[in-house]
């Protein structure tokens, strides 16, 4: 499997559990993965059990020391929606290296770190679990009405079918999710406690915090190069559409413009504090066509022009 650059390792109590339970050695209730590890070592598991929806299944099966703060979190709300909101926002504490989002009646998830032929597995898992949740939460076995995945199509869509409840599976999109009805929205949860909601959001909300990934405008920072970049280009770097690049980094209140004039005033700086370009080199490796517009722009970000700015890094370099 081909592996992105630069894969942060996740801490995921995910991969113990799934070895545990399987019959292997797993010394630590949490480990440091990359996420490409992850993903190879649930496949693992999949094709050595003969159990290729594994995903599917490991929702019920896997015994955890401790109960998740996400989890409690989620089965002490209200009701459906609210809980879901809830499994959105603490999403990378079940399943790492994942965010989140509800937009109207529709669950995503997306994975941070991406490979060229995404996990079944891994996948299947992210949805089985919020799923799983929200049914032992509320006592009812809740439908989707419609369900897609950004793996391939399997062979056999029997237990996907059965686990979801639905045929409207689709394979191939920008992320994973499913949409509920409203009903099923509204439905009340047997074990409601706004206290116990409230104090699971702060322990949550703190851990997901120490444990965040990249965000995805620093993903999007970093797969940035000038001076001639685009949304497109930088949307195949990420193995993903230009609309799903821009629908996160609004999910996350910013804009590919913005992002990429912040990448340009970054590389500006450096190449003026750090070297002795001319300036028409350094607007052209910035991205600028002209001295002028660069100008303009570079007084925008700093405060100073071009040249007074490189003038003041060479005294402090000097003192």
């Amino acid at each position: 499997m081909a592996r992105p650059a630069h894969e942060p390792p996740i801490a995921t109590t995910l991969v113990p559990a799934a070895l545990r339970w399987a019959g292997r050695e797993a010394p630590h209730d949490e480990v440091l993965l990359s996420p490409s590890a992850i993903e190879e070592t649930l496949e693992e598991l999949a094709f050595a059990r003969g159990e290729p929806e594994l995903g599917l299944l490991l929702p019920e099966r896997l015994v955890f020391p401790r109960y998740g703060y996400g989890e409690l979190a989620a089965r002490s709300s209200s009701d459906v929606r609210s809980a879901l909101f809830r499994l959105a926002r603490y999403a990378p504490l079940a399943v790492p290296g994942a965010q989140g989002e509800v937009v109207g009646d529709a669950f995503h998830l997306r994975h941070v770190w991406r490979a060229r032929r995404p996990s079944r597995v891994l996948h299947e898992f992210g949805l089985a679990h919020a799923l799983h949740t929200l049914r032992v939460a509320s006592g009812q076995r809740i439908r989707p009405v419609r369900v897609w995945f950004v793996h391939a199509r399997p062979r056999d869509l029997g237990p996907l079918h059965v686990f979801f409840g639905t045929e409207d599976l689709e394979f191939g999109r920008e992320d994973d999710g499913f949409t509920l009805s409203g009903l099923d929205l509204s439905l009340a949860l047997v074990g409601a406690d706004p206290r116990l909601a409230a104090t699971m959001d702060d322990l949550a909300g703190a851990v997901v915090s120490a444990k965040a990934p990249l965000s995805y405008a620093t993903r999007v920072a970093q797969a940035i190069a000038l001076p001639d970049t685009t949304l497109e280009s930088v949307g195949r770097a990420l193995h993903a559409s230009p609309r799903t690049v821009q629908r996160w980094l609004e999910a996350e209140g910013t804009s590919f413009s913005e992002v990429l004039d912040g990448a340009r005033a970054a590389l500006a700086r450096t190449l003026l504090r750090e070297g002795d370009l001319p300036l028409a080199e350094v607007a052209a490796r910035v991205g600028f066509s002209d001295v002028a517009p660069f100008t303009r722009a570079f007084r925008r970000w700093t405060g100073t022009p071009p040249g007074m700015f490189r003038r003041a890094a060479r005294i402090h370099r000097s003192a």
